[in-house]
């Protein structure tokens, strides 16, 4: 039975209490009692324990009080109703040999939590290992981008932590954990696994192999690689298969992202070649063109990581249609703990440098500081000696193309052209500058700038045949031609960006990027009448004499710059363990110019066309990451663009949700381990619009450029709906399958309209307004694909199998039919095989690789320009009898290309090191159709002229690393 006391009496019945408790006999324990206490004042509460449970209680009210407590529930004693009760209001309990129970103060207050924060690091280089997995009893956290993460309302004591990363060897920790305080832990973590090259890893983090789904990244390293001898054995998780590259390009298929040499750069499930967005530390790097490793963006030397975003990326990735390629600079440390080091390559295409260099600058608030910078070149090497395979290629492409010689100067289209002179030159040149500032393990402050310039020319002196059948000594004037083109673009970008975790539960950042980007291409050309020839002028007079007249005219230009200014905050908070949400604000002016403006030879071609604009948006991203339980993941994400101009505000929804399969799971009997899912939906938009301009040039090497155009208010930026989803499998370390699987729909794309663009009222005013010539169209694409992947300490395997279909319609061409897209691969099939024949420690290491690629049912064969320009030019949708309005039936035979390759690599002692490296591309020799274009055929008709891709090419490589 309950008795209350006053506080008076509170020490004397205490005493009483214990001294009875010392003589008398000990009461039964209380019998388990159904009792649900909601809201009821902690002295009642005691008072119905002991009534319903039927045991002595000692409390004074005036300890106890009346703060409600909520208890209770079936198959409660009284131990755990009182412990309940106590913790509720403060107090404690303790229950004497004659089963009598006494309420007393508590002897010792409650703690304080605390929590720890860290950062996890490649040991060796000091790079940030993103999404590595960091757990300890009751706690896992997943670090961010920069490595960083952070685990609040630990118990204050010794905590061990346990790091991993696929690739990596796990390690523990021991941290100390004070009451109220943040311990503060940089984890470094070294490779676990061989290495044949270019490390891409797609399984992420070792618990949860469902983070790897949705994107995939890769490591370029120099220096101390995985797999020499400290410990081969392969982590639980799944590890990532080696890879190995040729001039920089990632040998292994990435799941739905396709690599085309010189022609284009990546398509990414079913998007157009380029359409995707290049970003180096988040600015975004503008490339109107790519020709495979010939002419890249950036440095090797430069990049350390790429990460590919997939359909269905998150909101805070960005409002893009297509695909994101991140890629960050390669702020590592120099080898072997030196403050400095070097790197240099070269190949047949140019020559790259990189300076690293590391300082330790001090303490900051207790805690050390580290600042890792970078400088890095690369320098092509074309004007010292061309390639023999690519300037072979070069001469077969710069040879003028007859049907459009006789479109622009309004004469009927010659047999061909003999080239007399022709010269190809291919130039690209870039300066990265980076550094990273790092205070402690929880701030950091990093810093870059990048210029790249890049161009492509030509000039031919051509002499076409004449129609009476002259020799080449007495030629109609006519029949002489001397055509230029060049294609010349330079991007220049600046970032910085502060990172911090201000608290265990807050981690925040705010930065700016600045782009700027200027196309410039120019072609024209001058033909023997024009320049007052008789015909019967030597070779050389003849092509001095149109030299000097080409000289004289005002070359047709076109022109693109932009340039965008983002100014960026963003802040996540730690709800509790497996529950995050993220906040961001984003800022950008965008201002644009795009000019055609024909004169000269190329007159005939477009009308003039100059558009200006200025864009200021206002971006909110909100986004969330919540574990269900063990195996269910939510993403949910949404971002609110205003477009200040219009008012407009534009929402773009997005939500995944990913599955983990724990070790006890099973299907039909076969265990479910290592079995992820991930299913994401949203909406997406693009501000920034991209079209291919087609190159109307004779002899132009370059088919078309991509042209950047901030959405005017003439029409709406473009939008698409994403579905996609994979599955991902490892059964065991060694083996690993992923499906996956995509529809894209899009309302609303655009491309340039040539019936505009060419319009005959050349005397009115210039275009302006986007809708005055751009085309709105509508897409959809859906494709699967599946690749699995066996790998050992020693060798590795891949096959990869992808079927797509990519389409395009628009009311005002091809009858309004859907059609499919020039750039779809419909089948597409991979195999990569890498080898580390032999290799040690100390010694030297030998590594082979083998890639194949098959293509079939490209479609669009011949060039774009016969499609998109002489259909308008000549008004009809045929030339000399060939069918140009039905392109998806115009199919290119299959491509297949076979590349072979055998690096050794040599260390030097200490830090230093050599890699030599041989490659052939395409070495079954393979004359693969690039496109067609038209030649009369002698009947009155035109026939098919084909343009093959190079054929066998061999190229040397060596880098060095001191």
């Amino acid at each position: 039975m309950p008795m209350r006391l006053d506080r008076s009496l509170r020490r004397l019945v205490l005493l009483a209490a214990l001294a009875v408790a010392g003589t008398a006999a000990a009461q039964a324990p209380g019998a388990a009692v159904d009792l649900v206490l909601r809201g009821v004042a902690a002295d009642d509460a005691l008072a119905a324990v002991a009534s319903e449970a039927q045991v002595d209680i000692v409390y004074s009210t005036a300890l106890v009080g009346t703060r409600p407590v909520w208890c209770g529930g079936a198959g409660w004693d009284a131990d755990d109703l009182l412990r309940c009760i106590t913790d509720a209001v403060g107090l404690d309990f303790v229950r004497r040999s004659s089963g009598t129970y006494v309420i007393t103060e508590r002897v010792v207050e409650p703690v304080e939590p605390g929590a720890v924060a860290g950062l996890v690091v490649d040991a060796a280089s000091g790079e940030p290992l993103p999404l590595a997995h960091v757990r300890l009893a009751g706690a896992t956290a997943v670090t961010d981008i920069d490595g960083r993460f952070a685990i609040p309302g630990l118990t204050p004591g010794p905590h061990t932590l346990l790091v991993s990363y696929v690739g990596y060897r796990s390690r523990a920790a021991t941290v100390v954990v004070g009451s109220g305080d943040v311990a503060r832990e940089t984890v470094g973590l070294r490779p676990a696994v061989a290495s044949v090259g270019t490390v891409v890893v797609d399984g992420l983090e070792s618990r949860y192999a469902s983070d790897a789904l949705g994107a995939d990244a890769g490591f370029e390293r120099l220096g101390e690689r995985p797999g020499d001898g400290r410990d081969d054995r392969p982590l639980a998780g799944g590890a990532p298969a080696p890879t190995s590259s040729v001039d920089g390009v990632v040998l292994r298929p990435l799941l739905g992202i396709a690599e085309r040499s010189y022609r284009d750069g990546l398509s990414l499930q079913g998007g157009e070649p380029g359409e995707h967005v290049l970003q180096l530390d988040g600015a975004t790097i503008y490339e109107p063109l790519a020709i495979g490793p010939t002419l890249g963006a950036m440095s090797p030397l430069a990049v350390g990581r790429v990460t590919v975003r997939k359909a269905g990326f998150g909101a805070r990735t960005g409002s893009y249609l297509a695909g994101v390629l991140q890629a960050q600079h390669a702020l590592a440390r120099p080898a072997g703990g030196a403050p400095a080091g070097v790197a240099v390559e070269a190949d047949a295409y140019a020559a790259s440098a990189r300076l690293q260099h590391q300082a330790r600058l001090g303490r900051w608030a207790g805690e050390p500081v580290e600042a890792t910078s970078l400088v890095a070149v690369r320098r092509s090497l074309w004007d010292l000696r061309p390639p023999r395979a690519l300037d072979r290629t070069l001469r077969e492409w710069n040879a003028v193309d007859p049907v459009l010689a006789a479109a622009l100067d309004g004469t009927e289209p010659r047999s061909g052209f003999d080239a007399h002179r022709h010269g190809s030159d291919v130039s690209f040149s870039d300066v990265h500058a980076a550094t990273r500032l790092r205070l402690g393990a929880l701030r950091s402050v990093q810093a870059s700038l990048y210029r790249g310039t890049s161009g492509v020319g030509t000039e031919l002196f051509a002499v076409g045949a004449s129609d009476a059948g002259d020799s080449a000594s007495a030629l109609e004037p006519g029949a002489m031609l001397l055509a230029r083109d060049g294609t010349h673009w330079t991007n220049l970008a600046a970032t910085v960006r502060a990172d911090a975790l201000v608290s265990a539960r807050w981690r925040v950042g705010a930065g700016a990027r600045l782009s700027r980007h200027s196309l410039r291409q120019r072609y024209d050309a001058v033909t023997g009448l024009q320049a007052g020839l008789t015909g019967s002028e030597p070779t050389e007079v003849a092509e001095a004499r149109l030299g000097a007249v080409l000289d004289s005219l005002h070359a047709a230009g076109n022109g693109n710059r932009l340039t965008d200014l983002t100014l960026s905050a963003d802040a996540a908070l730690a709800l509790a363990t497996g529950h995050e949400v993220g906040l961001g604000v984003e800022a950008s002016w965008v201002a644009s110019r795009f000019h055609l403006l024909s004169s000269g030879f190329g007159a005939a071609a477009f009308r003039d066309l100059d558009a200006s604009h200025r864009q200021l948006r206002v971006a909110t991203v909100a986004d969330g990451h919540h574990r269900l339980g063990g195996r269910w993941t939510l993403e949910p994400g949404l971002r609110m663009t205003a477009l200040t101009a219009s008012g407009d505000v534009i929402a773009e929804p997005r939500l995944a949700l990913r599955f983990d399969a724990m070790e006890t799971d099973r299907l039909a009997g076969v265990p479910l381990a290592g079995l992820a899912a991930r299913l994401a939906a949203g909406v997406y938009r693009q501000f920034v619009s991209r079209v291919e301009l087609d190159t109307y040039g004779p002899s132009a090497l370059v088919p078309s450029v991509a042209v950047w155009l901030p959405t005017d208010a003439t029409v709406a930026a473009p939008s698409a709906l994403h579905l996609a989803g994979e599955i991902l499998w490892q059964p065991s370390a060694a083996w690993s399958a992923r499906v996956e699987g995509y529809a894209k729909a899009l309302p609303r794309v655009y491309a340039l309209d040539y019936a505009a663009l060419l319009g005959a009222d050349a005397g009115a005013v210039a275009l302006a307004g986007q809708a005055d010539f751009l085309l709105a169209q509508r897409g959809r694409a859906r494709g699967v694909g599946v690749r699995v992947e066996r790998h050992t300490t020693r060798w590795a395997a891949t096959a990869g199998l992808a079927v797509a279909r990519t389409e395009r319609q628009s009311e005002a061409r091809y009858g309004g039919r859907w059609v499919a897209a020039p750039w779809a691969e419909p089948v597409r099939a991979t195999l990569g095989v890498d080898v580390l024949a032999l290799g040690s420690r100390t010694g030297g290491r030998l590594r082979l690789r083998a890639r194949g690629l098959g293509v079939w049912g490209r479609a669009w064969a011949y060039r774009r320009a016969y499609y998109d320009i002489l259909t308008v030019h000549s008004g009809s949708p045929s030339l000399g009898g060939v069918a140009l309005d039905r392109p998806e039936d115009d199919r290119l035979s299959p491509l297949v290309v076979v590349d072979l390759g055998v690096a050794y690599e040599q260390a030097l002692g200490g830090s230093r090191r050599v890699e030599v490296a041989a490659d052939v591309a395409n070495v079954l020799g393979r004359r693969n159709v690039l496109d067609w274009s038209l030649r009369p055929d002698g009947a009155g008709g035109l026939a098919p002229l084909t343009r093959t891709l190079p054929g066998v090419q061999p190229s040397l490589r060596v880098r060095v690393a001191l």
